[in-house]
């Protein structure tokens, strides 16, 4: 049960080479502690902006590198859920899927819980 309303917003902390996964909410940047975890969680909103350079793959609530939800999100583009969809999730995995490597700074990840 989400008891407060509360935003955190990550950027890779270093560069992501070629197939690389990525976890935006275990970045320094975005704070996400244990105790956060259990009385923030459910995330219900997300918002992924791409400077990167290369397409990238959005996935939702992984599992061993790999889930049911997933989004391409292109080079220079962002992809945001609709508030108005009713689903939880817990994790965002990012992978690069271009042949270089993504500079510091260039994916940033902002996840909320309203």
């Amino acid at each position: 049960m989400v008891f407060r309303r509360h935003e955190w917003t990550a950027k890779n902390a270093a560069a992501i080479a070629p197939g690389i996964l990525h976890y935006p909410l275990a970045e320094p940047l975005a704070n996400v502690d244990d105790l956060g975890r259990r009385d923030d969680f459910p995330l219900k909103n997300f918002r992924v902006e791409n400077k990167s350079g290369v397409d990238v793959t959005l996935i939702i609530d992984p599992v061993g590198g790999d889930g049911g939800l997933k989004f391409i999100v292109p080079d220079g583009q962002t992809i945001t859920s609709d508030p108005n969809d009713n689903f939880t999730f817990h994790n965002l995995l990012i992978r690069n899927d271009g042949v270089i490597d993504i500079l510091i700074n260039n994916i940033i990840t902002n996840v909320r819980n309203y």
